[in-house]
Formats: C-alpha cells, structure tokens, sequence
C-alpha cells in the first residue's frame, strides 16, 4: 500500500506528463510533426526514447524472473544480447538508407511501392493486430502490478495508467512519447540501479551474491549444447541466431521503433540512433540480470517471500516478485518512485504503440480510402489524434 507520500510522488510525475504533452501539443500542424517530429529529433533522445520502449514492464518483471527462477533460466538471458551488434550492423547498412530515402511515415508505405499495395496493407494489418494485441497484454501486467503495490482495484489500475498515457500521447504526439520516454528512462535506471546496489550490499558483495548461486544460473554462456532439437531451449547456437532475426524484425521492421528512427534529420542520425541504442542497452540488460541474480539470493534468505506472492496455476507467480520486493524494502517516498518506475516503462511502450498504429492506420489505410475527403494538414491531423485515442481505448 502507499502512503501518502508515496501517492503525491505518483501524481506529480503524472501531472508533469500532461503539462508537457499541452506545451507540444501548440507546435503540431501535420501529421509529420505529430508522427515523425518534422525529422527534427535529436539522435541521443531518440535513442534513449527507443531504449525506453524496449523497457516494458513485462521485461523488467520476467527478466529478473527467468534469471532468479525459472528452471533452465539464469545469466544465459545474457546471450540473446551478442546478437544486437550484427542486427544494428545489418539494420544500419541496409535498411535505415532505404527508409530516409522514401521520406516515410509508415514504414510500411515501403513495400507498397517496392510490391504492390495488397502487400503493403497485409503486413501493415498484421502489425496492427498483433500489436495491439501485445498492447492489451501490456495493459493487463502493469494493472496487475499497480493493483499489488497500491491496493487499488484492478479497473481503477488500468485507468489509472492507461487514461494518462493516450492522453499525453493524442495531445503531445511523437515528441511528447520522446521526450516522456527519457525523463522515463532516467527514473528507471535509476530506481533499479538503487535497487541492484541494494541487492548486492544486502548480499555480501557481487562476488558473495553469485557464490550463493548455482552455477547453472551464474553461467551466461552455454556451449555445452547446440539447442537444435536436443531439448535445450537457451544454447548458444539458437540464442544467437535467434537474437539475431528477433532484432532486426524488431528494430529494422517493427513501426514502433523505426518510426522513433525517422524522426531523426538525416541517414546518419538514425544511423547513430542505432549505435547508441547498441552501446547501452547491454548495461541495462545486464542491470536486469544482477537484480533477478539478487532475487534469487533475496528469496534464499527470507522463507516467507516465494509463498507472500501472488499465486497462478497452483505457483507462485514469480513475475510479480520484483514488485512485491520494492514495496517490502524500499522506505516510503521512495516506493512511490519505483511504482513511477514501473509506470514509466509500461507507458514508454504503449505511448509508441497506440502512436504507431495511428499512423499505419492512418497512412496505409484511412488516407488511400478518404483520398480528397482529406483536404487540409489540419485534417489529417485531427484524423491521427482521433486514432491514438481509439487504439488507446481499444488496448484498455
């Protein structure tokens, strides 16, 4: 539960998003500046803001999770990120130029005219449905965490969070997810950064913290299987190949992230974007893996915690154990701060999310079929601001 600290922690950061999104919302005319920024966002923002989305809820609480205690989990999460590199090589050197080149907002419009519109509006509604359905998904953890840390009910969790998020989003547009999603990333590496030094003190060390680790959960290579078909799901072999097709789907053709990558000025710029993205998302990964490594510890030590959590399928539900850790260590003030934390990564992705899917909407489908009925930017404008809202309301 919060006191009464902890809640006015919550409400001004909230209220600060909304005051922001109303400043940005005065410099929108078009579509580009409401779905790209105008191709004005600097590179170091942009990146910091994908960072951001990649940082959903459903990692920071299923990360530490797998690393802590999922059987056959543990450091080996770790492996996944060795094929970031060759991903944001392959994105840089063959994809970004053809992007900049096209002058897109969907990334989509791409294949129209590389293809043929049958299969632009294909994938394009393929993206569409699974990602609003991810965003559902995403919708359904975060109240499901907000319930356990607040005491609020699970509908007032879900308003709670998503309300202020679509309202920000439809007011500020791309520059208000950007520009939120670092102030976001800011508070979240710092509330988890404090919590790994917690968790390491607490232990004894990094060393003593590892030593009380099996070595199956301390090993963050695994050679000793090749992982195709021999019942071994986190080998090396597969994790890299894996990694390496899951990344440039994600970063290379996923509209919620190549979007926030036209948005920058030019061809290098988003080229950066790619290379900061790559230097900085190993530390935070391995953030993770420390925090779900002093899980594990944590848990050895107090016998209550395991069996305090949620319970699904007859287990419990260990998804939920970073939450339930923060409110039963961390001192007022500062446990309204971590549900900021956690709030601020599951807002950094539905913001871009219900963003995303307005513009595919909007330029795959609404704006072929309206053709002149569209006659003003004015117009169009107020069409994307209509569709946040609706893809918002239909993630809730």
């Amino acid at each position: 539960m919060l006191m009464t600290l902890d809640w006015a922690v919550v409400i001004v950061y909230l209220a600060a998003l909304v005051a922001i999104s109303m400043y940005l919302s005065r410099q929108q005319e078009t579509v580009e500046d409401y779905f790209v920024a105008s191709n004005t966002a600097g590179p170091v923002s942009i990146a910091l803001s994908v960072m951001a989305t990649q940082c959903s809820t459903n990692s920071i609480l299923g990360a530490p999770a797998f690393v802590a205690f999922v059987v056959g989990g543990g450091l080996v999460w770790l492996q996944y990120e060795l094929a970031l590199p060759l991903a944001m090589i392959f994105i840089a050197v063959f994809m970004i130029p053809i992007f900049h080149r096209q002058r897109l907002v969907s990334v989509y419009l791409y294949l129209g005219r590389r293809f043929d519109e049958k299969t632009q509006l294909l994938i394009s509604g393929m993206f569409q449905l699974s990602r609003a359905a991810v965003a559902g998904i995403t919708v359904y953890g975060v109240a499901s965490m907000i319930s356990i840390m607040t005491g609020l009910a699970f509908a007032q969790s879900v308003l709670l969070f998503g309300l202020i998020t679509i309202i920000y989003d439809v007011l500020g547009g791309i520059r208000a997810v950007i520009i939120s999603d670092v102030v976001q990333m800011v508070i979240l590496t710092g509330v988890l950064g404090y919590l790994a030094a917690l968790l390491i003190g607490g232990a004894g060390g990094l060393a003593g913290m590892l030593e009380q680790l099996s070595p199956d959960r301390t090993a963050a290579l695994s050679f000793r299987h090749h992982g195709l078909g021999d019942g071994h799901d986190f080998a090396f072999l597969p994790m890299l190949i894996g990694g390496f097709f899951l990344y440039v789907a994600y970063y290379g053709c996923d509209q919620s992230q190549v979007q926030r990558q036209l948005c920058a000025a030019s061809q290098d710029d988003s080229q950066k974007v790619l290379l900061i993205n790559g230097l900085l998302r190993f530390p935070l990964v391995l953030l993770y893996c420390l925090i779900g490594a002093g899980l594990a510890v944590y848990a050895g030590a107090h016998p209550d915690f395991l069996p305090s959590l949620p319970v699904v399928n007859e287990a419990p539900n260990f998804n939920m154990a970073l939450p339930a850790l923060l409110t039963r260590e961390l001192p007022v003030g500062l446990v309204g701060l971590a549900v900021v934390a956690l709030l601020a990564a599951a807002m950094s992705s539905l913001d871009s999310v219900i963003n995303s899917l307005s513009a595919t909407t909007l330029k795959d489908f609404i704006k072929p079929w309206m053709g002149e009925r569209i006659r003003t930017p004015a117009q169009e404008l107020l069409w994307g601001r209509a569709l946040t809202v609706a893809w918002g309301m239909f993630a809730l």
